[in-house]
């Protein structure tokens, strides 16, 4: 129920804030939580990166089969979330990530996301592959020796890992030195990120 005076009534300028408004799936709800909220733009990129159209962004080839779980289709169930588990890092970026916790995840919920540094979502998600996405990841067709590059890209620079006979072998190299990356990434950020981002980190597998 709301208050509100006849003439607005009368005009239709009384909104249902339950009504779908984003992308036909997200809503504002009714709640302390508004469009000025820090969580109000992470809540409509989500919204739209799963389910945006020509009508506001394209949705990302990339997010074609990922969705939002129903209770944040509500924004203020999300800006509670956010506000509940927001935390700052100097010098940092904070992302929303749903596929760190539970690697391939496809869906944003509150059981699989959490906040991120920048510097460790583009670890996790940076993509080392250069020749059309024919090789495992981190390896390229060397074609002057007809072998395969192993490389990894560190702090937004490629690092040569040699050159191997197999993909299979240039792909195991690469495997090692990003798991050791992100192994040496969550020590530098302990004690500043939360103790399940930091397990996830240990025991992530490439």
């Amino acid at each position: 129920m709301k208050n509100a005076r006849y003439g607005n009534f009368k005009r239709g300028a009384v909104a249902n804030p339950y009504i779908p408004s984003l992308c036909n799936v997200g809503f504002m709800g009714y709640g302390e939580y508004d469009s000025n909220d820090m969580a109000h733009n992470i809540w409509r990129g989500m919204i739209e990166r799963c389910y945006g159209t020509n009508k506001n962004r394209v949705r990302d080839i990339s997010y074609s089969e990922c969705y939002v779980s129903s209770d944040w289709h509500n924004y203020q169930n999300f800006a509670k979330w956010y506000k509940n588990n927001y935390y700052q890092i100097d010098g940092e970026v904070m992302m929303l990530d749903k596929d760190i916790l539970t690697k391939d995840n496809k869906t944003y919920s509150e059981s699989s996301c959490i906040i991120v540094p920048n510097s460790i979502n583009m670890l996790i998600n940076g993509r080392t592959r250069s020749d059309g996405g024919d090789s495992p990841l981190g390896v390229s067709y060397h074609k002057k020796t007809k072998k395969y590059q192993a490389s990894c890209n560190k702090n937004g620079k490629p690092i040569y890992l040699g050159i191997y006979d197999t993909p299979q072998e240039a792909h195991t190299v690469y495997k090692q030195y990003k798991e050791k990356l992100i192994k040496d990434m969550a020590n530098t950020y302990y004690n500043k990120i939360p103790d399940k981002l930091y397990d996830a980190l240990m025991n992530y597998k490439v």
